[in-house]
Order: C-alpha cells, then sequence, then structure tokens
C-alpha cells in the first residue's frame, strides 16, 4: 500500500503541479496512519465527525 500511496502522491505533485494532498484517517485504524506517515505526511488534527459513505459519524485524523 506505501508503493501505491508514494506512486499517487509523485504523480499528484510532479504531474498534476499540486501544491497540497490531504488525507483523512479514522482514529481506529493507525495503520493507515502509518502509510501515510511513511511518505510524508504529518499529522495536522482531528475533525470531530466525519459522514462515511454508510452515513455513520467518524473521528477522523486530518493529515498534510
Amino acid at each position: 500500500m506505501t508503493a501505491a500511496t508514494q506512486t499517487a502522491v509523485a504523480y499528484g505533485f510532479e504531474a498534476l503541479g499540486l501544491h497540497r494532498i490531504e488525507a483523512h484517517v479514522r482514529t481506529d485504524n493507525p495503520r493507515s496512519a502509518r502509510v501515510l506517515e511513511h511518505c510524508g505526511f504529518e499529522h495536522e488534527g482531528v475533525c470531530a465527525t466525519i459522514t462515511s459513505i454508510k452515513a455513520r459519524g467518524r473521528t477522523t485524523g486530518c493529515m498534510g
């Protein structure tokens, strides 16, 4: 998963010319946060509630 994330981030910055990429990670899923940390993301804060596809509120961490 880390290699796929690194490829997507590189594409965003290099090919698309993005200046910032951020991700929201569920606080009960530390492995996803570690993947992002390995790709250079840093924890920036916590969002109180994000509505998921199944319409259940989740607490998420914002990483950029």
